[in-house]
């Protein structure tokens, strides 16, 4: 027989040259080569409508949505056509108070400690309080002892006589404006939020 054909025998008319057609295993066919010869090969593709995209599987071709590739911490988002785009992942149970869940571009989800906010109202308790600068402690008109770590953070505190003007405005931050008296004593005349 010329290959691509065999010799096969047929229990009707004996002996002839075919070409052998192989057994696939689905979703595989036999595909015809350029030389007459079968080989066991994918299927003609078919069509897909977008946004799907075509994809082999182990049930032959199948039209389905790609997943993108997600830089972390975005993962593949599900949308209501059934496609995907990278999104931020579901929210994390709820953080312990007093932490508030906020999203990180470079950690994701994460539980924080609120920042504290400023209040003039919540530290005028600091007013004509005696401030003395060798031990970094502010003792207020009743008596009560504070420290700078003990106030509210972020705070500074500002020498009139060296008072430079206003800052740049950080609204939670806590400027404590001290004065010296005539016996060298230093106290604070005002409280304010920047």
């Amino acid at each position: 027989c010329p290959p691509p054909q065999k010799p096969l025998w047929d229990s009707k008319e004996g002996w002839c040259c075919e070409i052998p057609v192989p057994e696939c295993k689905p979703p595989l066919i036999p595909i015809k080569k350029p030389d007459g010869s079968f080989e066991c090969g994918k299927p003609p593709e078919i069509e897909c409508k977008p946004p799907k995209k075509l994809t082999w599987t182990d049930k032959g071709w199948c039209c389905s949505f790609a997943i993108p590739k997600c830089d972390p911490p975005l993962v593949p988002v599900p949308q209501p056509d059934g496609s995907y785009m990278c999104g931020k992942p579901p929210q994390p149970a709820k953080c312990d108070p007093p932490k508030k869940l906020r999203w990180d571009p470079v950690n994701g989800w994460c539980c924080e400690e609120p920042i504290a906010t400023c209040f003039i109202l919540d530290n005028q308790f600091l007013l004509g309080a005696k401030y003395d600068q060798t031990k970094g402690t502010f003792t207020t008109k009743d008596g009560k002892v504070y420290t700078k770590d003990q106030l509210h953070q972020p705070n500074r505190i500002v020498d009139l006589k060296d008072y430079p003007g206003p800052p740049p405005p950080d609204k939670n931050r806590l400027s404590i404006f001290i004065q010296e008296d005539e016996e060298g004593c230093f106290n604070v005349i005002y409280v304010e939020c920047g």
